[in-house]
């Protein structure tokens, strides 16, 4: 097998390794939350939304320009280029982290406690950044496992620093300082990749190679830095209104997103190094038919595992997060219901289509609209319509991606897309999702969470399977054997 091997196994493994990360990600909630006071919690959640704002405005895409780069360069130049990443994410990191504590008093009172807590929070903002490396290398060099058993083992110890520290120490400066040194584990596992994989990793940095990196990284910098605060308008809307407490329900109820990127992003993480190879032999109808694919994977996984968690996310947010929390269960689902149009995501498509300039076009445009129907929606109808603000918002974006790739590669968007599958898969998610409520509502109200979840879960999947099994066999995702080693644009099933 290639590198890259086969499309399948990559795509398996990255998803078995991201529901492993995510399920401890729900895991150390369960502890913080009953350590930790509402107010302390939303400080601990107010943290890592400064943290992902700085990935969204400081390394300038330099880590996920490695999908384009590293495919590319002689062996001779791959060192390199990592190497100008590294550095150039460190001096990021330095500034993201310098800038913000500079900020925090001029933000909301909410941000402004943070300085209460000292240099942990420039700090771990400066490795953050650095450590967001460690997300996109090894699979953007080909290596599945290597980032597969990375993802594993970082959430792993995450769970065990964060958590073992609430459980033993009294008060959140010691699960900042554990934060501090767990981003500072994670970095050090690029320098460990490269000498793992005898990768000719540069600790110096190549001036002129830099300039050719940030060529091409910067208008889809800016792109991806509107999309991702696009993303986050909506808790920094909630920010500057509500207090910290009322911030934790808002990034509570933006867990659901992890759902819809539990599902896609390996799909994506291993469809991309392939649609590269298209695009540099110019191989448009391959490339639109490796889309295809991908989207019909999508519509037959996405809908059904986002219908689920609508159906029980009081329930999981009353076993994970305690009841207190169960404020965040409706902000929840109206996430989950945005995610749908995921589906049909294609915002990171556009770097490897070499659509940039449209690319922020539209995520300015998104961003503002998030922005202003976020902050109307807080003022209507309270936290929800900061949500719905948001949801709204991303439906219009990735819309308008769609038709930009769909140009692009000269196909039409029915050409990319099987709308009657997803019309199929959303009938039978409604059917399902309202089998499992009638259910909730009338026969196990009175039953325990769990009991709850399980009841509800089961009877939703029962009714959702087998259709899923049936579309999935008349898209050829089924009771097809592979070939020893896929191509480039071999199937999916």
């Amino acid at each position: 097998m290639s590198r890259y091997g086969g499309l399948k196994w990559q795509a398996g493994l990255l998803a078995a390794a991201g529901m492993f990360e995510y399920a401890m990600q729900l895991i150390l909630p369960m502890i913080l939350v009953r350590q930790l006071q509402p107010d302390v919690f939303g400080d601990y959640r107010l943290l890592w939304l400064l943290a992902a704002s700085s990935l969204a405005l400081f390394p300038l895409f330099l880590p996920q320009s490695l999908f384009y780069f590293l495919p590319r360069q002689q062996p001779s130049q791959r060192g390199l280029i990592v190497g100008n990443a590294w550095w150039f994410c460190g001096a990021s990191g330095c500034a993201a982290g310098g800038l913000v504590w500079l900020a925090l008093p001029m933000m909301s009172p909410a941000m402004a406690h943070l300085r209460t807590y000292g240099a942990v929070v420039p700090v771990f903002l400066a490795l953050w950044v650095l450590a967001s490396l460690a997300d996109t290398l090894p699979i953007a060099d080909g290596r599945a496992a290597w980032q597969a058993a990375s993802t594993v083992a970082v959430a792993l110890l995450r769970t065990l620093l964060l958590g073992g520290v609430a459980l033993t120490v009294d008060g959140f400066p010691a699960v900042a300082l554990a934060m501090v040194v767990f981003a500072l584990i994670k970095a050090a596992t690029v320098p460990m990749y490269a000498w793992t994989t005898a990768m000719p990793f540069a600790f110096r940095f190549d001036a002129s190679l830099m300039a050719t990196q940030l060529r091409y990284a910067f208008p889809l910098a800016v792109s991806n830095s509107l999309f991702l605060m696009r993303a986050q308008a909506d808790q920094w809307v909630a920010a500057s209104q509500v207090s910290a407490a009322g911030v934790a329900l808002v990034s509570i109820g933006a867990v659901g997103l992890g759902f819809s990127t539990l599902v896609r992003q390996p799909l994506n993480n291993a469809v991309l190094p392939r649609l590269n190879q298209f695009m540099v032999q110019h191989d448009l109808a391959g490339a639109a038919a490796l889309l295809r694919k991908g989207y019909t994977a999508n519509a037959l996984v996405l809908p059904a595992v986002l219908g689920f968690f609508i159906v029980c996310a009081a329930e999981l947010i009353e076993i994970v997060y305690t009841p207190r929390y169960l404020g965040a269960a409706v902000l929840m689902q109206i996430y989950l219901l945005g995610q749908l149009g995921c589906v049909l995501a294609s915002g990171h498509l556009m770097g490897v289509i070499h659509r940039g300039a449209q690319a922020v076009k539209i995520n300015a445009v998104a961003l503002a609209l998030s922005v202003f129907l976020s902050a109307l929606g807080v003022i209507w109808f309270g936290l929800p319509g900061t949500v719905a603000g948001s949801v709204l918002a991303l439906w219009l974006a990735e819309g308008a991606a769609l038709v930009v790739v769909s140009r692009a590669l000269g196909a039409s968007v029915l050409g990319l897309v099987d709308l009657g599958l997803i019309a199929r898969v959303g009938v039978l998610v409604l059917a399902g999702g309202l089998l499992g409520h009638w259910l909730r509502v009338t026969w196990m109200s009175d039953w325990q969470p769990w009991a709850r979840l399980l009841g509800a879960g089961a009877a939703y999947w029962v009714a959702v399977l087998p259709g899923l099994a049936y579309l999935a066999q008349r898209a050829g995702f089924m009771l097809r054997r592979p070939a020893a080693a896929d191509s480039a644009g071999g199937p999916l099933s």
